[in-house]
Order: structure tokens, then C-alpha cells, then sequence
């Protein structure tokens, strides 16, 4: 075994015992009052637990490199010193490069022959960032990022490194570092705070970074935690795999490093976290891939979207907290040891629903008056994502379907949105919709959500239906003020497999790779097991099967890179009246695509400006979109009647009963009168923080 090989089982046995090293002989001293503060040996802990957690495998050749390669004066010759992106500010590589050569200078043996030239040019790196007195365009590099690689390379070398230099580094981060913002931002530079507190050896500042981290873990409609358990940050943004991964990152570590200690996160804080994961971050990724809709900006960002959240479902389960069961079985499934669970959430703070089966994943987005559509141009990262909340459906079967094909995307196309399309770009960034109706409401095993669309001159109601084998879109009311074309976008997604349609007589049959455009004749189209099925008189159209396009249109990082090209799917209905319907079955073989298009198990029964509705006569499920005031005939035995815009599901459990889920659409009310067949009903809607989640009804 070579020392970097053994520095990394070293580094797995510290990890794994990090929450067993808390409950030994020291435990007793460290139990005291949360008012006092550590005295050193629990700060020397501190230390190795936080270093602990940050250790991980590193590439021998890789710090080698490093080693060799750092100059006389401390730089190395392939940074750009000068840079001044906001976004990827080079310089910033200097700081991360000495935290990993300081990981593993901690780890190796006091005899090791490396480890003397290692702490040499450590010392050497660290005193010319010092010297350098670089600044970033942008505040998170000053503040966030340098800080923590740096304190951490200082950490890692201990009483190795030189008083006049660590006095020097206490000094920037007093100047650069303090606790302030809110969500993620805040417990970044709270993190940054407890760091520079044990670097000068100051046990006042490490209490104070980690109760403010702690601080930061509530739940409002305000910025950070929001009660569905979505994330926001920058203004009512959904954030989950962006910002709000890295708050979730950040608290977990800090609830290891502090386990069974004074500052130990209590009872409520481990909840609330583990609720987060569980019921919200943990229900937007599906096979190692998140959905676009909940990364912000980051969705223009090469390589973002894999996602493993199995290391924070361990981390949780080394911290005796809350649903350890449900926990345990969210692992497993990451694991590959069992089937993901059938579930529907809907995610009122946010405008977002997900829907999940064992071998799909539907993540859709909305916006409202409450919500923007995305976030704004920050460090000119996101710079096409105007349309992310235009109906946004994201549909992924575990095969990366989406994975590094932003660069090569139309913007204006994303799947599931309802665009008006123009020769060029035309989307605005952090805009709130024009119309306060949005929502949805679930069952958790089926769910209907919906908007009324009014943003830049496109007008439209827009409603999806999820159903364990398949989902129903349907629009009304579809207008644009200066009449540009509007289309809707079934899916543009990694080029799979052939295309197939239906021949004359109905069978399936590949399109050949030259065809795109208006295919006219067609009301469905097969692609990689999903089956696409127009189901009104808008036109089925295809793209071209090879797109180019340049990551640096729409993220400033990569300007100047070259174009890229990548095969795709890209499908689209052409609107041709003022509504449209089309169903999607996401698991359907080529072979059964005709006879699954002919399905009539599920009927549309309401499609106009008051309200989009389907029956499921099979499992006798109606879900309903009510934008206004008035009434769904489902079939003979259910008719519903509203006072206010509302989403409904209604489960005909026989002998005239029915389960009734339902939800304001408008956020606003207080009660809804329902009326269903000949019986009427004022039924109380959640209030304040809750307002827009669904209330459960049994109509007898």
C-alpha cells in the first residue's frame, strides 16, 4: 500500500469514528452548559473532527504535482493571478490547492519523507496569498470561499506553522469574515467564523459561528427552509440543489463535529434537518440526477446535475436522529437495494411538484405573483433561464437524460414549458408571473397542479395530471398580444434510440434521421421507452437530431469556449387554436406504443378558461384546475362546484364517499365553499406559513 492509499483508509476509519470519538473519556469534560466555551483540548478535538470530515481520498500524482510545481516565490504557473471573473475567479484555485495539500500533510506520519518539502511549500503558498492581497469581483471569494480553503490549510499544519503567519491569516479573515445574510450564505460565513476561531485559538468566536448555524435552522416563508421543505434563496427562488444543498452540506458536517459536545445540535435542529432531506432535497434527485428546475443559476453550470445524497443520509444516521427507519430505507434505495417508492409531493411554497415511480421521475415548475420565475443574471451565470417556470417538466428515467446538455440546448424549448417563440431569445430573468393563481395539490400517490400563465404579452391556463403509468397536460386560453407563435415542448433530452411514429396503419415505424419539422400526420411520437401522445389539433414536431450551441452563452465561465454538438431529442407541439391536451407514458415498449395510444382509461371533462379536469374510470380518480368560480362534471356520480380557484383530487371510494384533497390556488383565502352532487361544504384552507397546502375531506 502506497502512503496516499494509506492516508486515505486513515482518513475513512476517522470518518467513520467521528461520532464514537464523542462518547469516549472526554465526553464527561465536554458536557457542560451550552453558555461556555471550549477549553483547549475540547478546541484541539474541534480541530480533528472538523478535519475528519473534510478528509477524503486524494490523487498522490495530483499533490505531487502541486509540490513540483509551486515556484520560488509560492505561485503556481497555471493560475491566472489577474483573473476577474465574478463566477470562476481563478486566483481562488491558490487557497484550494493548499487546503488539499494541507488534508493530507494532517494525515501522514511525523516520519513520512514527504512530509517535511510538504509543509515547506505550504508554509511557502500560504505566505505569498498573504503577500498577494488578491480581491475578488465578487464578495462570496473574499468572504466564503478563500476563507474556508485557507483556514483549513492553516488547521491542517498546526503548531507547524509559523506564529507571524497565522497571527497574518487571523487578520484577513477579521477583515473579511463575519456573521451576516441569510440562509446558505449565512451558515457559509458563520462555518467561516468557527474556523477562524480555532485557528487564533478563540473559543468565544467557535461558539459563536455554531450558533448561528444552528439559528439558521428554522422553517418560514422568508429565505432558507421554507415549510413544504423546499429551500429559497435570493427571494423566493426554489434553491434545493443549489443553495440549498450546500446549507444541508454545511449543517451536517457542523452536527458531526459537534455531536455530544456543549454546542451539540438539539432534538428540533436535527428534525428539522432530517425533514429537509427526506421530504424535500431527498425527493428532487432520482438515480444520481437532479431536476434543472431546483439548481437556480447552477443549471448552466457543466457537470451540476449528478447528484449522490447517500453520504448525508450516513451522516444523519451517526447523529441518533429522528425516522432512523425512513432514513435507513432512503439509503438502501441510493444504495440499489431497493425500488424507489411510488410517491407525489407537491411543494406549495414553491410552485414545484415531483412525481415519482420505481422507474421514473417527473419534476415539475411553476411561478406565481409569489414566486419568481428564476434567478437573476448573478456573476452571468443562468443567462437563458427565463423560461425554467413556464411549465418546466422534467422527466428522467435513470439514464442521465439530461446531464451536460445545457451548452447545446434551445432555451426557448425547455421540456414541458408553453412558449411564445421568437427569432431570437426573448426570456427575462427574476420575474415574478402576472397572475397570483398557481398550486396543486396531492394525495401522495397522485397529484394535479396548475397556473394561469401572464408574462410578456403570452397568456395561457396550463394544468398536468400524474397518474401512477402516465401524466395529462392540459392548456386553454392560449394567446399572445403581438400573436408570435406558441409552442409547447414535450421533451428535449439526450438522443437515445430511433424515432417512431405511427405508418398508415397505425404501426410503429423509425423516422429516419434526416426528418425534422411538422410532422402533420402524427399524433404520437416513440422515443427511449416514452411514449408522447397528441391528444388535440396542435401539430407533432421534431428537431433536427444533431444540436449545436456554446456553454458561454449562457454562463460567463466558459467564454470563448468553442461550440459543442450533442445528439437530441427535442419534440414540440405547434399550437394551432387556443388549447392543446397530450399524455406521456413513461415506460412503454415500441412494440405496445399504438395500443397504448388508443388508451381511453383516462377522459378530459373540463377544458376552458374556468377549469381543466380529467376521470380516471379505471381508478376512479378525478383531479381538477379550477383558475375560477364554477363546476366539474366528472361522470354520473361526481359533480364538484367551487367558490374559489382551487386544485382538487377526488377518490371514489364507493357507497356514494369520496377522499377529497384539495388546495387554494390563490394562497389568499380562508375558505372555500365546495359543493359536491347536491351537498355543500365551507371548508377552512391553512393560513400564513401554510397557506396553499391541501386539506383533506370525506364526502359521504
Amino acid at each position: 500500500m502506497d502512503v496516499w492509499s494509506a492516508i486515505w483508509c486513515k482518513n475513512w476509519l476517522c470518518i467513520l469514528g467521528i461520532c464514537v470519538m464523542v462518547h469516549g473519556v472526554n465526553v464527561e469534560a465536554m458536557g457542560q452548559s451550552n453558555d461556555s466555551l471550549m477549553d483547549d483540548e475540547q478546541m484541539r478535538q474541534t480541530i480533528e473532527r472538523v478535519l475528519a470530515v473534510e478528509s477524503q481520498r486524494r490523487d498522490a500524482r495530483t499533490i505531487d504535482w502541486y509540490v513540483m510545481k509551486m515556484d520560488e516565490k509560492g505561485n503556481w504557473p497555471d493560475i491566472d493571478y489577474a483573473n476577474k471573473r465574478r463566477a470562476s475567479w481563478t486566483p481562488m484555485n491558490h487557497t484550494q490547492r493548499l487546503k488539499e495539500m494541507g488534508l493530507v500533510y494532517h494525515d501522514m506520519k511525523a516520519d513520512d519523507p514527504k512530509r517535511a518539502l510538504l509543509k515547506q511549500k505550504m508554509i511557502l503558498g500560504i505566505n505569498r496569498w498573504l503577500e498577494m492581497k488578491l480581491q475578488s469581483p465578487n464578495w462570496w471569494h473574499n468572504q466564503i470561499g478563500v476563507p474556508q480553503g485557507f483556514a483549513l490549510a492553516g488547521l491542517c499544519l498546526g503548531d507547524a506553522l509559523p506564529d507571524q503567519t497565522r497571527k497574518q491569516m487571523v487578520s484577513l479573515f477579521k477583515k473579511h469574515v463575519r456573521i451576516g445574510m441569510t440562509g446558505a450564505n449565512k451558515v457559509w460565513l458563520s462555518q467561516n467564523v468557527v474556523l477562524r476561531g480555532l485557528l487564533e485559538g478563540n473559543a468565544a468566536d467557535v461558539k459563536a459561528g455554531i450558533d448561528s448555524i444552528t439559528d439558521e435552522i428554522f422553517i418560514s416563508r422568508k429565505e432558507g427552509i421554507q415549510p413544504d421543505m423546499s429551500f429559497h434563496q435570493h427571494g423566493p427562488i426554489l434553491m434545493s440543489n443549489s443553495y440549498g444543498l450546500a446549507f444541508l452540506s454545511t449543517n451536517l458536517r457542523f452536527m458531526q463535529i459537534v455531536e455530544g459536545t456543549a454546542n451539540a445540535f438539539s432534538p428540533e435542529k436535527k428534525a428539522i434537518l432530517v425533514n429537509l432531506l427526506l421530504d424535500g432535497t431527498g425527493l428532487m434527485t432520482f438515480k444520481r440526477q437532479t431536476s434543472p428546475a431546483t439548481m437556480g443559476r447552477s443549471s448552466s453550470r457543466k457537470n451540476t446535475l449528478q447528484r449522490n445524497l447517500a453520504g448525508y443520509y450516513r451522516q444523519l444516521l451517526a447523529c441518533d436522529p429522528p425516522r432512523r427507519d425512513e432514513l435507513e430505507n432512503a439509503l438502501k434505495v441510493l444504495e440499489d437495494k431497493q425500488p424507489y417508492p411510488a410517491i407525489n409531493r407537491m411543494f406549495y411554497a414553491s410552485d414545484f411538484m415531483i412525481h415519482q415511480q420505481p422507474d421514473w421521475h417527473l419534476s415539475i415548475k411553476l411561478f406565481s405573483n409569489r414566486t419568481y420565475n428564476s434567478d437573476g443574471p448573478v456573476n452571468s451565470e443562468g443567462l437563458e433561464n427565463g423560461y425554467m417556470s413556464h411549465g418546466s417538466a422534467f422527466l428522467q428515467r435513470g439514464g442521465h437524460e439530461y446531464l451536460n446538455l445545457a451548452g447545446v440546448w434551445d432555451w426557448q424549448y425547455l421540456p414541458g414549458t408553453t412558449v411564445a417563440v421568437s427569432p431570437t431569445y426573448q426570456g427575462k430573468l427574476k420575474k415574478h408571473n402576472g397572475s397570483n393563481i398557481a398550486g396543486g395539490v396531492s394525495d401522495e400517490t397522485v397529484g394535479t397542479l396548475g397556473f394561469t400563465l401572464n408574462l410578456d404579452g403570452l397568456h395561457a391556463n396550463l394544468a398536468w395530471f400524474c397518474f401512477d403509468d402516465r401524466y395529462v397536460v392540459l392548456g386553454s386560453a392560449l394567446k399572445h398580444d403581438r400573436n408570435l407563435p406558441i409552442v409547447t415542448t414535450l421533451d428535449q433530452c439526450h438522443l437515445k434510440t430511433k424515432v417512431f411514429v405511427p405508418d398508415s396503419q397505425g404501426k410503429p415505424i423509425a423516422l429516419t434521421d434526416d426528418v425534422s419539422g411538422k410532422l402533420p400526420d402524427t399524433d404520437w411520437l416513440w422515443h427511449d421507452k416514452v411514449l408522447y401522445v397528441n391528444q388535440g389539433q396542435s401539430t407533432t414536431s421534431l428537431g433536427p437530431r444533431v444540436q449545436t450551441g456554446n456553454w458561454g452563452k449562457i454562463n460567463i465561465t466558459y467564454k470563448n469556449s468553442p461550440d459543442v454538438k450533442a445528439n437530441v431529442f427535442r419534440a414540440w407541439l405547434d399550437h394551432t387554436d387556443n388549447q392543446f391536451a397530450y399524455t406521456v407514458f413513461p415506460n412503454v415498449s415500441v412494440e405496445h406504443a399504438a395500443e397504448v395510444a388508443a388508451s381511453s382509461s383516462v377522459k378530459i371533462v373540463s377544458q376552458n378558461a374556468f377549469a381543466l379536469a380529467v376521470y380516471h374510470h379505471a381508478q376512479k380518480v378525478g383531479m381538477a384546475i379550477c383558475q375560477q368560480p364554477g363546476t366539474v362534471h366528472f361522470n354520473n356520480q361526481w359533480t364538484i362546484r367551487t367558490d374559489q380557484p382551487i386544485a382538487l383530487v377526488l377518490r371514489d371510494r364507493g357507497d356514494q364517499t369520496a377522499e377529497i384533497r384539495l388546495a387554494s390556488l390563490t394562497q389568499a383565502d380562508d375558505s372555500v365553499v365546495l359543493r359536491v352532487n347536491d351537498k355543500s361544504r365551507s371548508i377552512a384552507l391553512p393560513q400564513g406559513q401554510k397557506a396553499g397546502e391541501g386539506v383533506s375531506v370525506i364526502w359521504e
